[in-house]
């Protein structure tokens, strides 16, 4: 484990009440028990650190692209608009976290923001000040180069540059009372002592502000509780803040790292599923000649998904972004299958079967290349779905999804895709005839 004191991960900022750890796990292979798992260690941690009364304990994972925020899990910002109070700010985002920590589908809500933090507050009497012929930025030079530091110049040794910092030692600004050691030159080049020109006095007040979008801002983070997604994560967030935040639009919130560009891609999956699903229509609809043979195949595609779903539900694989890749690439194979039945009932449609017969002979006839093509598949794709170690989330992401929905796929294409082509080519052929189509393509 490595430690910084001093720093806030979150924030981004230097923070004296602060410090970051980031720690190494084991090797995948030592970690088999469940206990040594990424979730049930960062679990293990935080329920430990809400037992200490001296610290706010976070553990959090990184997040899933490097650079797209600082932690795993949801990015909200909580805004000021008008930069009101500030402590009505604050309790605004207490509620939130409050409300945020009661709903199942938030697993946990949390905010490094505090406004309470000691510190000293130095009062400067500028009128003595102007009077004794110092002035204000002189002043603050000797109080910044004696307790904080002030850089001078650099040299050269050895063939490096240096640079160098002037500054007090420890023993000399470590209490509040070291500040009336200080003397401050005048115009006069007299020395006159800090303690006459300022008060030092303890308070307490943020450690720093921070703003997101110009406006004054509050991140709180949080991740999904078990068996809900981001998305309904951040939903929830949003439903919290329509309660918890006044209706007169003076505070609001945004989102933020990998919330940000969730909201943002928005919920194209939809789209690129209707694309594709249009796209292999037109694509049969040309290769058969027709607008409703093409149906008949793709009628068991949403069969065949839901076999893939069931495979989610019970290995509680997320429905990500590889698992929807497994669920496009279903669309493909499903059809393949079903063109293989299809294709040879219209063959022997039209040289004179009739409906059914046509659909048993090509169920009989096709049943031996179909299973070939589905297990073959299946044996390539079940390494994905069993996949171990490091990285294999995403492989059993889309394997599962390729075998459930191919386990669904064996039974779809052989006993389905042929009744659908009974009932569908039956209706086709009350208004369309067959040996018409066929002496139309002949004189073609």
């Amino acid at each position: 484990m490595v430690l910084i004191d001093g720093f806030n991960v979150l924030s981004g900022s230097i923070d004296s009440s602060a410090g970051t750890g980031f720690i190494t796990l084991t090797p995948w292979d030592e970690r088999t028990t469940p206990e040594l798992q990424i979730d049930a260690i960062i679990q293990s941690i935080n329920v430990q650190g809400q037992r200490l009364t001296d610290a706010n304990v976070v553990a959090f994972n990184i997040p899933g692209i490097p650079g797209l925020g600082t932690v795993g899990g949801f990015d909200f910002r909580l805004q000021d608009y008008l930069s009101a109070d500030l402590n009505t700010f604050v309790s605004y985002s207490g509620q939130l976290i409050a409300e945020a920590n009661k709903d199942p589908r938030i697993a946990m809500a949390y905010t490094t923001y505090a406004p309470n933090y000691p510190m000293l507050e130095i009062e400067v009497d500028r009128k003595k000040a102007a009077a004794l012929g110092i002035t204000i930025s002189e002043l603050h030079s000797t109080i910044q180069a004696y307790f904080g530091s002030v850089y001078v110049n650099d040299f050269s040794k050895y063939g490096k540059v240096y640079k160098v910092f002037i500054q007090a030692e420890k023993n000399f600004r470590s209490e509040a009372a070291d500040i009336e050691k200080l003397f401050v030159k005048n115009y006069k080049g007299n020395m006159v002592p800090l303690s006459t020109l300022v008060k030092v006095r303890f308070t307490t007040g943020p450690q720093n502000i921070t703003h997101y979008n110009m406006y004054r801002s509050i991140t709180i983070n949080g991740n999904a509780a078990p068996g809900y997604s981001s998305g309904q994560a951040i939903a929830a967030m949003g439903e919290i803040s329509s309660r918890v935040l006044p209706p007169n639009k003076t505070y609001g919130f945004d989102w933020s790292g990998m919330s940000y560009q969730e909201l943002l891609a928005g919920n194209m999956t939809i789209y690129v599923f209707t694309f594709a699903i249009i796209a292999v229509y037109l694509f049969l609809c040309a290769q058969f000649e027709s607008w409703v043979l093409p149906v008949m195949i793709l009628l068991p595609v949403p069969l065949v998904m839901m076999g893939a779903l069931v495979g989610q539900l019970l290995t509680g694989i997320e429905n990500n972004l590889f698992a929807q890749v497994g669920l496009i690439l279903l669309i493909g194979m499903s059809t393949k299958n079903a063109i293989l039945i299809v294709e040879f009932c219209k063959e022997q449609r039209e040289s004179g079967l009739s409906v059914i017969d046509s659909a048993l002979s090509a169920a009989r006839l096709r049943f031996r290349p179909i299973m070939m093509t589905i297990i073959s598949f299946l044996l390539g794709t079940l390494p994905l779905a069993l996949a171990t170690g490091a990285g294999a989330m995403s492989m059993k992401s889309i394997g599962v999804v390729i075998v459930g929905g191919m386990i669904a796929a064996t039974f779809v294409s052989t006993l389905l895709v042929p009744v659908i082509y009974v009932l569908l080519e039956t209706l086709r052929e009350k208004f369309v005839s067959v040996e018409e189509e066929v002496r139309n393509r002949e004189m073609i």
